[in-house]
């Protein structure tokens, strides 16, 4: 499970999910494990630290362009496509993708490398006093996406007059040879807004969109208030992709030392919590970030800080539906100077704090980066 929510319902979405085949860099045995998983649950593995190889073949129906998606790779990833390099990422707990253009119907292999050592190539994955795991340990899928798609919706409430109004951002990317003319649909409770798109060829653009909104009710701690925000491109009147996302009306200000949610004070209590289960490792099941959930609401928590590291977004969909407040952290946490000397540092933690926010944007919950 991606989310808690469909996210698509124009764009073709398989979760890959499941039994990859694997081979651990300095042993001769093939195994196969299970994706989301930490390899160190495998008994030839515990607290072992090194380079693992997870290969898997899919099938795909239609000759199109591809999008592969990670919500999380344990520490560092090199993603291949039928041999070819796709995509270079590091850091465990924030998410990226890469669109393989023009993919041939068929059978196909998706290859990916995985190191958790230390070194001074990791700056910010290093030892501490929680365990830095290897594998591939939040979901993955694959899409097939037009030569136009959605990359991210952006929502920001605020107050004006009296009303809620929004502004919403709408990234768009043409992977076509040509310019491309286009619509982008939003609706929301009811209410549709249009506007036209202008893509040049290879390029990325925001469409941006000024609206108020009636009959809207606010997301808080007591009422966590959601509604689902769909975004769809249309080319030449035909919906050809679409992105969901799910938001809440609500401002957050600080004064005089004070949080402000919706320009009433709130007082945060609650717990820290670290992504980490002895049957689990690092990849959390959804029965057990519900468990964490239950008990900390069972003790009257409003609020919850990830340390020290961007959590899973299936637990942020929770905290959006349940009104616990999230106070979320990058990744550049309790380190020495020494450490933060390492000439990755700087880069590494830029990264982290960007893919935080820009795919946990439109989380009502998130009060504190």
């Amino acid at each position: 499970m991606i989310r808690l929510f469909d996210t698509h319902h124009v764009r073709t979405v398989h979760e890959l999910d499941g039994m990859w085949d694997f081979h651990m860099e300095g042993f001769d045995k093939a195994y196969q494990l299970p994706v989301p998983g930490c390899w160190e649950q495998h008994p030839d593995f515990l607290s072992h630290r090194g380079k693992g190889t997870y290969t898997k073949r899919v099938y795909i129906a239609k000759t199109g362009n591809v999008r592969l998606e990670f919500k999380g790779v344990s520490h560092t990833a090199d993603v291949y496509f039928d041999g070819e390099k796709i995509a270079h990422h590091y850091n465990a707990f924030t998410p990226f993708s890469a669109v393989v253009r023009n993919v041939q119907k068929g059978e196909h292999e998706i290859k990916v490398e995985v190191d958790n050592t230390f070194g001074e190539h990791s700056a910010l994955h290093i030892p501490n006093d929680y365990y830095t795991y290897g594998g591939i340990t939040r979901p993955v899928s694959l899409e097939l996406v037009p030569e136009m798609y959605i990359k991210n919706v952006h929502f920001t409430p605020y107050m004006k007059d009296g009303k809620w109004n929004t502004k919403i951002e709408v990234s768009i990317c043409s992977l076509s040879d040509n310019d491309v003319n286009a619509e982008v649909r939003l609706m929301l409770n009811g209410l549709t807004v249009n506007g036209s798109v202008k893509l040049g060829a290879g390029s990325e653009t925001t469409a941006v969109f000024e609206q108020e909104f009636d009959g809207v009710k606010s997301w808080s701690c007591s009422e966590p208030n959601l509604y689902m925000l769909s975004a769809v491109l249309l080319v030449n009147g035909e919906e050809t992709d679409d992105l969901i996302e799910r938001v809440g009306f609500r401002t957050i200000e600080v004064k005089d030392t004070k949080i402000y949610m919706n320009g009433e004070p709130v007082y945060m209590k609650g717990f820290n919590r670290h992504e980490d289960y002895a049957v689990d490792g690092c990849a959390v099941t959804l029965q057990h970030m519900v468990q964490d959930m239950d008990l900390m609401q069972d003790m009257n928590a409003n609020a919850v800080r990830t340390c020290h590291y961007p959590n899973d977004e299936r637990f942020l969909d929770l905290c959006d539906e349940r009104g616990i407040m999230v106070w979320e952290e990058n990744h550049a946490r309790g380190l020495l100077l020494k450490d933060m000397q390492n000439p990755n540092f700087e880069q590494q933690c830029e990264d982290c704090i960007r893919e935080m926010i820009e795919n946990h944007y439109n989380h009502p919950s998130i009060v504190i980066w």
